[in-house]
């Protein structure tokens, strides 16, 4: 009898260890198949925004082809949900794995440098097509107390106000030689910072405070501000 319970015993001990292994390279496969995803999606808006670009080239030699400012409304807005998609699965991918593995670093580094190939784009519309889309660069980084609140309230504007606004949330501690450069320009010296439509404010601003700034930058043209 006692051979009997030891060998139940050792059974499920077995059964239970194989479903913990099958959990295990289940989930791996799982986050493997997001990466491969994430880095899919990588691709495709680089060659989105590579068209663009080529685009806004041609536009220096053809500056009164009509309509192209319509044109690149349209393609803001694309760009504009591909990159919300890429958000979205890194973030899903970073809430089930640890993040300081290289992997991640490096996808959350081409997350980034897209944004700023995507702010370069938005804020030619600005000035160039008079586009009333307002944008706003946002430096954080992951050791930043209040920058998880500042995000959040980013998130409840852009919510709010969809195309009309444009965030572009750059990690300051990813090292990229590019934003180096944005942060030499504006002369961030803080974290968090917004430069919202070319004018930097530094600090934390809650939600009373940053409503009102869109409104005053923006001359109350936004819809939160009537």
């Amino acid at each position: 009898m006692k051979r009997f319970h030891l060998s139940l015993y050792v059974s499920a001990g077995i059964i239970s260890f194989i479903i913990f292994v099958t959990g295990v390279f289940a989930g791996i496969l799982v986050n493997e198949i997001r990466a491969q995803n994430i880095q899919r999606q990588s691709v495709d808006i680089s060659k989105i925004l590579e068209d663009v670009e080529t685009q806004l080239v041609l536009l220096q030699f053809f500056p009164s082809q009509e309509g192209s400012c319509d044109f690149y409304s349209m393609q803001i807005n694309l760009i504009a949900e591909e990159l919300g998609k890429m958000e979205k699965a890194l973030y899903e991918y970073e809430r089930t794995r640890r993040v300081d593995f290289p992997e991640f670093i490096e996808m959350k580094k081409d997350y980034n440098l897209l944004l700023i190939r995507y702010w370069v784009f938005a804020e030619n519309m600005r000035i160039h097509c008079n586009s009333t889309s307002v944008t706003v660069l946002y430096f954080y980084n992951k050791t930043c107390t209040s920058c998880n609140d500042q995000g959040l309230i980013l998130t409840y504007y852009k919510d709010k106000l969809k195309e009309k606004l444009l965030v572009f949330a750059l990690d300051t501690g990813l090292n990229l030689t590019s934003t180096k450069m944005l942060v030499s320009n504006y002369n961030i010296r803080v974290v968090p910072t917004l430069v919202v439509n070319g004018l930097k404010f530094e600090g934390f601003y809650d939600k009373e405070k940053l409503g009102e700034l869109l409104c005053n930058v923006t001359n109350s043209t936004l819809s939160i501000c009537a």
